[in-house]
């Protein structure tokens, strides 16, 4: 009897979280449950030997070292200066989890301009590429055998804050991100203890792990469940490649060159374009 109410009350605490959380943001809310129904459909399609989907959790982060050439690195350079707003949508139902123009400026002034050169505009098509050359075969095994989609692409410098020793950058979190999302970040330039190397906390050896690497350096991770973080970038910037990634029952998606730029994810995770 004891164990039965006990039950009870974790579903009652349950409903009262997703009440609250759909009073604060219901377009969140109702965008994170459609998403969750697609992750749902996803694991019964492509269930195997019982794991989950993502084959991932709390305490994985695969790290990788892949080559990036020349050309490409300049491409980059060449993007990272571009710097230009690409139009934005205020209102739409194609999209969710997104900043109307007043809140996207007032982001940008506190957070980006400050600690980040954020870059938009440029081709993401290219990008899409890169990631299927690299990466195609651990995405496969992840969602085990099912498509994904790549719903943010994100391309910036961490600036470095002239020898302060402490961490400007982000504290130790998990994302909000919708069901089923992992992510996947790139060095683009030598990263040691000065330019803020990705970290992250390993239940297993309940320890904080520091990620140094050269460029190319890739790090596979649960977003939603691994504790991470950005450390302080003290005396030299880092450039980085970051894509957001979910599982998807479409066989082929169609990639637009641009998105909005105050835009995170797509309502509809069933459409065929992203």
């Amino acid at each position: 009897m004891i164990t039965f109410l006990k039950k009870i009350k974790q579903f009652l605490l349950i409903v009262q979280d997703r009440l609250i959380r759909f009073k604060n943001a219901p377009l969140k809310f109702i965008g994170h449950f459609i998403y969750w129904i697609n992750l749902v459909l996803v694991k019964l399609i492509y269930k195997k030997n019982n794991e989950n989907i993502p084959n991932l959790g709390s305490d994985y982060c695969k790290i990788n070292q892949i080559s990036i050439n020349e050309d490409f690195i300049n491409e980059i350079q060449n993007d990272i200066k571009l710097d230009k707003d690409i139009f934005y949508l205020d209102k739409s139902f194609k999209y969710y989890l997104s900043l109307n123009k007043k809140n996207l400026d007032k982001k940008k002034a506190m957070f980006y301009d400050d600690n980040f050169k954020y870059t938009w505009g440029y081709n993401r098509l290219k990008y899409i590429e890169f990631l299927k050359k690299n990466f195609e075969d651990d995405l496969k095994k992840i969602y085990h055998g099912a498509n994904y989609r790549v719903e943010n692409i994100l391309l910036y410098r961490t600036k470095n804050f002239n020898k302060f020793q402490e961490n400007r950058n982000t504290k130790y979190h998990s994302d909000n991100d919708v069901p089923g999302s992992i992510k996947i970040l790139i060095y683009l330039c030598d990263v040691d203890q000065y330019n803020g190397p990705f970290c992250y906390y390993s239940n297993s050896k309940k320890e904080n792990v520091v990620v140094h690497g050269k460029i190319g350096n890739s790090i596979i991770f649960d977003n939603n469940n691994l504790m991470h973080s950005g450390s302080a970038t003290i005396n030299k910037d880092r450039l980085a490649l970051t894509f957001t990634i979910v599982p998807s029952l479409r066989k082929k998606i169609i990639y637009l060159e641009n998105k909005p730029e105050n835009i995170i994810m797509t309502y509809n995770c069933f459409t065929k374009y992203s």
